[in-house]
């Protein structure tokens, strides 16, 4: 009972959050599995490997299936991702750690960028609706 107590209540908490914060919460995971895969490139747990950097891969291709591509940065963005998705198969494939050390950087770079427009919007008091295309 304890257990779907716990699990109703990130539910919730997810259900309340805007698109930005869960854009955030989505490149944090995304990081957080690019680091993984790092570690488990370094530990030799090749499957591991596959399941972390699968997980960057898996998120990197879901922004390209679903951004807006009428923005007038999508395709940027489009090729940044990409190059991510790339990175993380190659990581996969050639378990070199450094192949996910530009990832990781635009991963930190994004949450930085998230961050700082969620503040902004903190002070200013700018409604919800105003949230960030990721596509741009």
């Amino acid at each position: 009972m304890y257990d779907e107590a716990i699990i109703q209540y990130q539910v919730d908490t997810i259900h309340t959050l805007s698109e930005d914060e869960l854009g955030l919460m989505l490149f944090e995971a995304a990081l957080r599995h690019a680091r993984y895969c790092q570690r488990a490139i370094d530990e030799g747990s090749w499957d591991l490997t596959v399941v972390h950097g699968g997980f960057v891969q898996n998120v990197m291709a879901g922004l390209v299936d679903t951004m807006n591509r009428d923005h007038p940065q999508a395709e940027p963005m489009r090729q940044l991702y990409l190059y991510c998705w790339r990175q993380a198969i190659r990581a996969q494939m050639e378990h070199h750690r450094e192949d996910l050390d530009a990832v990781v950087q635009v991963l930190e770079n994004l949450i930085a960028g998230i961050k700082g427009h969620l503040r902004r919007n903190a002070l200013e008091e700018i409604p919800p609706a105003e949230s960030i295309n990721f596509s741009g």
